[in-house]
């Protein structure tokens, strides 16, 4: 991640927890907010913010020596990093990412 995607990352986190339309308009006081941020970035509140806050990585070009595991899983993370950005993009919660992604 660069400190760009960080910021990023980390505003709309802060924004998941501020503006639950469960509240009608009260917003939880900071200490509580951030133990909620906690729970989603562990996955404790569902998969799609844990995924989609992971680090990103890239694959090197030109290295020959990358296995064929290696690349799928790269693949596989990317996918589901891609689906957890787009749960909170659009504001819909997901609990579990689709099992085409596995």
């Amino acid at each position: 991640m660069t400190s760009t995607d960080y910021i990023h990352a980390s505003a709309h986190l802060n924004t998941m927890v501020y503006q639950h339309p469960q509240r009608r308009g009260r917003s939880l006081p900071w200490k509580q907010r951030t133990t909620v941020m906690l729970k989603l970035l562990a996955g404790d509140m569902g998969l799609d913010v844990m995924h989609a806050t992971r680090p990103q990585f890239a694959l090197r070009t030109g290295v020959e020596d990358i296995t064929a595991d290696l690349i799928e899983e790269f693949k596989k993370t990317s996918a589901l990093r891609t689906w957890g950005w787009e749960c909170i993009l659009d504001g819909t919660p997901q609990v579990m990412p689709p099992t085409s992604l596995f």
